[in-house]
């Protein structure tokens, strides 16, 4: 039942729902298809108010797959930031990718947790051919996930280079971490723009370690469909209480303040 649950959440961070097909001999054939870009949109309109954003990024990867910021960052010259990624071989490649931009942005090698110090975290090995660049971005604190990947992407996607035995693929490596409010300290920052998660599963937890008391940023990014049921609809109350109203796009959801909105049943969201 666990790994049934974890496909189905893999599954869906990737935007995919799975269900048992009736009849053996039909196939199900997995499409993608544009979705518009919910984030460039309210970035757009909320630059024109506030040219000089400061962001931070959560899980930036290396800056360039998968990620739907990486297009504003590079674009808006004036943006700055931290983006924060505890992965080696990511955090390199985050470095080159940005290399023209380091003058206004600050790279931090490390995770995002609920103390200081550090914590096992769990990745997929660099050393095995031919494996889709969406691995390595689903490395993560619970190696249960990892796992759930694995499976994903060997038996429903069909990437054959996945070995039968998982246990060889993962890698089990120790991060330093800092809290929000420690990071925050840091860098002395005095304001947040624009808060971009991606770490699958704990987006939800990271925000909950945000220092709302200190400030409010005005627009959150984060992953909505590697969350658990019970964690989507905790994540909706939690940020709507704190004022903010929330939209999807893809697999993730964007949490902004001062936005039209449209009342809609959170059960039904």
């Amino acid at each position: 039942m666990l790994i049934k649950q974890l496909i189905k959440q893999v599954s869906n961070s990737f935007g995919y729902e799975l269900s048992k097909v009736p009849n053996k001999s039909t196939s199900v054939k997995l499409d993608d298809y544009p979705c518009i870009d919910l984030l460039d949109l309210v970035v757009q309109n909320y630059t024109q108010s506030h040219p000089d954003i400061f962001f931070i990024q959560i899980g930036a990867h290396d800056g360039v797959s998968a990620d739907p910021s990486s297009r504003q960052i590079r674009k808006y010259e004036n943006w700055r930031g931290i983006l924060v990624e505890p992965q080696s071989d990511s955090f390199q490649e985050l470095l080159v990718n940005y290399e023209k931009d380091q003058d206004r942005l600050i790279f931090e090698q490390l995770a995002v947790g609920n103390q200081d110090g550090s914590i096992p975290f769990f990745t997929v090995r660099k050393d095995i051919a031919d494996l889709t660049f969406w691995l390595p971005q689903s490395a993560s604190f619970d190696r249960d996930h990892v796992l759930g990947a694995l499976y994903y992407w060997k038996y429903v996607r069909k990437l054959d280079s996945i070995p039968e035995d998982f246990n060889t693929v993962i890698e089990e490596i120790q991060v330093p971490t800092l809290t929000m409010r420690s990071l925050l300290a840091k860098h002395s920052v005095t304001k947040v723009d624009l808060f971009l998660l991606a770490t699958p599963g704990f987006d939800f937890d990271i925000i909950q370690g945000f220092p709302f008391d200190q400030f409010k940023p005005p627009l959150i990014c984060f992953e909505y469909n590697t969350l658990q049921p019970q964690q989507r609809q905790a994540a909706l109350k939690f940020l709507a209480d704190l004022g903010y109203s929330v939209g999807r796009f893809g697999s993730r959801a964007l949490a902004a303040l001062d936005v039209p909105t449209l009342l809609w049943t959170i059960s039904e969201y």
